[in-house]
């Protein structure tokens, strides 16, 4: 369902994408032993669903769940996770959400990735 949701979100299917990355979240969550790794991926999917379609007061309750799974990534996944916290700290900074803004761009940062490299 994960796979199939980032298809869906590529190909502009923003619903059907929603309801997969839902639905494979709350599987990975009722497992014995719930992988942290892919909750926050499914989370920080979700996040960045809701900024592809620019509905950031949707995103952020994702982007705030992101914060705790943010340090386990390396790599691709640790920019993209950087990215994600980044620009929502940007939107939230235009929206005048400076307290939110600041402790998503702070995670960001701490996550030694410049955010001059964030695709958009």
């Amino acid at each position: 369902m994960y796979n199939l949701g980032r298809i869906k979100r590529k190909v502009g299917k923003f619903d059907e994408a929603a309801t997969l990355y839902q639905e494979s979240l709350a599987i990975e969550e009722k497992q014995p032993q719930p992988s942290q790794e892919r909750i926050g991926r499914r989370v920080a999917e979700l996040a960045l669903l809701y900024l592809d379609q620019k509905q950031v007061a949707e995103g952020i309750v994702y982007a705030e769940r992101l914060l705790p799974y943010a340090g386990m990534y390396q790599g691709n996944e640790k920019r993209a996770v950087a990215a994600v916290l980044y620009m929502y700290a940007q939107e939230l900074q235009k929206e005048g959400q400076s307290e939110m803004a600041a402790r998503l761009g702070k995670k960001a940062e701490e996550m030694g990735v410049d955010p001059v490299e964030f695709p958009r």
